[in-house]
């Protein structure tokens, strides 16, 4: 894990309790999940994730219709199945009348919100003011913007400066009032060795300016 989330990583374990004709509807996880069927039995109907959705630099879950475009694969679950759902791929649980379920999904990754990287900035800004557009500054968890520094460092491992595939995007989202762009290509590099060095992922949602 270390290897592969350079910047930290957070994992979640949750234990689902689910009574007969429980529906949860169609929605998307910010990383990879396993569901482990303990009891009773659970239907998962999954949609692959589209192309455009998974190579997506900077993302969120507000696009579900477009998650949802491919055929469904639906999985029938019993006691010792483990079902993986990609991070992003929309998904639908359900439990048939007449049976009840256990199960516990365990979530691990370092999806990082542009409005946390944002703040980071800003608290070492020299007098700089870093701003993003209004739809990157949403923090309920389906509205959140994200980027994987994961993938990026997999293509391109480097922990002196941004991968480019990352840094570019960023520079074009992030308004910087007080330095160039170049400037901000620089301290992007700053953050992203800083990280790397102290690698202290504090977890999916923006943490309070």
């Amino acid at each position: 894990l270390t290897q592969v989330h350079p910047l930290g990583h957070y994992a979640k374990m949750t234990l689902w309790f689910s009574a007969s004709q429980h529906v949860y509807e169609a929605h998307s996880d910010a990383s990879d999940g396993f569901l482990f069927q303990l009891a009773g039995r659970k239907k998962v109907k999954v949609w692959p994730l589209p192309d455009e959705c998974a190579e997506a630099v900077l993302y969120d879950h507000r696009d579900l219709p477009k998650r949802q475009s491919l055929p469904s694969q639906e999985f029938n679950l019993v006691p010792g199945h483990v079902l993986f759902i990609p991070g992003g791929a929309a998904h639908e649980v359900t439990v048939d009348s007449g049976y009840s379920s256990v199960s516990l999904s365990f979530h691990v990754g370092c999806p990082y919100p542009v409005l946390s990287l944002c703040r980071d900035l800003q608290a070492s800004a020299n007098g700089c003011t870093f701003r993003l557009p209004d739809e990157y500054c949403e923090t309920y968890k389906t509205d959140i913007t994200y980027f994987q520094p994961g993938r990026h460092y997999a293509a391109e491992p480097t922990r002196e400066r941004m991968p480019e595939s990352l840094r570019t995007p960023l520079c074009q989202t992030i308004d910087c009032d007080g330095c160039t762009k170049d400037e901000l290509a620089q301290k992007l590099d700053d953050w992203w060795r800083a990280r790397i060095q102290n690698s202290t992922y504090a977890g999916p949602y923006p943490r309070n300016p």
